[in-house]
């Protein structure tokens, strides 16, 4: 998903990627507090660091 942004490396720095990853997360335990859900998707461990 966030590839695309990868590919100007000068403007990808200016980028504010700890609100992009954290609005990432909350849709992800968005889905994963559906009642058929299993676990949650995202990178987690970015979360742990």
């Amino acid at each position: 998903m966030f590839l695309p942004l990868l590919e100007d490396f000068d403007t990808a720095g200016q980028y504010s990627w700890g609100s992009a990853y954290l609005a990432f997360l909350y849709r992800e335990l968005c889905w994963g507090s559906h009642a058929g859900a299993h676990e949650v998707g995202g990178a987690s461990i970015l979360v742990q660091l």
